[in-house]
């Protein structure tokens, strides 16, 4: 029963379009597909916005699972998280909520194979280490991967860790953690914070 659900519910996520006339009509004003960030109180959430000059450190991407919304996202592994529950673990319970400005004309060919990929990354642990290998999964890697794999939708270029600002006291202190003096600078990376200021995407809450 539980792989059923699960299935059905990244089958919700990917189906942008199908379900955009559908979800207008209803109460929330949400849709499959919606991106959603906060701060989050996790220890390494000052790390980050630190490094991306952003006070939004976590991500994922909302469904609608049996009319209630869902947060896919990676945390301690790439999971669904109601929506109610996940906004208690940002700061002040606030969160901003994207969506793509237009939805591409092939976009309903690409679903299947866009549901084929979002199954692969289900379960998978949490990166803390941030690489961009699919072995492990962080949230902006997650949500980056979906569209660009999924549906073919390039959010936002990828950066390198070279490129964030790696000055801080706490920064350096997760970088030594982790790293023990093995940092990969040029690694591929995304941050939350890129997403948010994809062209492609506007604000809805």
């Amino acid at each position: 029963m539980k792989s059923t659900f699960r299935g059905a519910s990244i089958l919700f996520l990917m189906a942008l379009v199908l379900t955009a006339s559908m979800l207008s009509s209803c109460k929330s004003k949400f849709l499959d597909g919606d991106i959603v960030f906060h701060h989050s109180v996790s220890s390494q959430s000052t790390a980050v916005s630190n490094a991306t000059d952003s006070e939004l450190t976590h991500m994922g991407i909302i469904c609608f699972i049996d009319g209630e919304i869902f947060v896919f996202e990676a945390i301690n592994t790439t999971t669904f998280t109601p929506l109610k529950e996940w906004k208690m673990r940002g700061e002040s319970k606030k969160y901003i909520v994207m969506r793509l400005k237009t939805f591409p004309d092939d976009l309903t060919s690409k679903i299947p194979e866009a549901v084929k990929y979002a199954k692969t990354l289900q379960g998978k642990s949490y990166d803390s280490l941030f690489l961009w290998s699919d072995d492990e999964i962080y949230c902006s890697e997650l949500v980056w991967k979906v569209y660009y794999y999924g549906l073919g939708i390039k959010l936002c270029e990828l950066k390198r860790f070279a490129d964030y600002d790696l000055s801080s006291s706490e920064v350096a202190r997760i970088i030594q953690e982790r790293y023990k003096g093995n940092f990969p600078k040029d690694e591929l990376v995304v941050a939350p914070s890129d997403i948010y200021n994809s062209p492609l995407l506007k604000r809805i809450k």
